[in-house]
C-alpha cells in the first residue's frame, strides 16, 4: 500500500519554500523512493511504497537566486493517507 512522507519545506529563516523538488530515500540503504514538487505554500506529500516502520530521509532543492537546498533527519516514518 502507499504511505506518505509529508511536511512543509522551509528555509533557514523558517519561511516556506514554494515549489521545491523533494526526493525521498530509505535511510538504511539510500534506496530512492521518488520525488514530488512541493506546492506554492511549501507543503508536499510524497507517496512511497514502503512500510510505516521504515526510516526515511528527504532532500529538497529549489533553483533560484540564491538556490535553496536542504535535508531532513534520517528518522522520518511514512504515514497513511489520514496521517497515522
Amino acid at each position: 500500500s502507499v504511505n506518505f512522507l509529508r511536511g512543509t519545506c522551509k528555509d533557514a529563516s523558517g519561511v516556506a519554500v514554494a515549489n521545491a523538488i523533494v526526493q525521498g530515500f530509505v535511510t538504511g540503504t539510500d534506496a530512492y523512493l521518488g520525488e514530488v514538487q512541493g506546492n506554492t505554500d511549501g507543503t508536499y506529500a510524497l507517496g512511497v511504497q514502503t512500510s510505516k516502520l521504515t526510516p526515511c530521509y528527504l532532500v529538497a532543492y529549489k533553483a533560484g537566486t540564491p538556490d535553496v537546498a536542504g535535508t531532513t533527519v534520517n528518522t522520518l516514518l511514512p504515514t497513511n493517507v489520514d496521517g497515522t
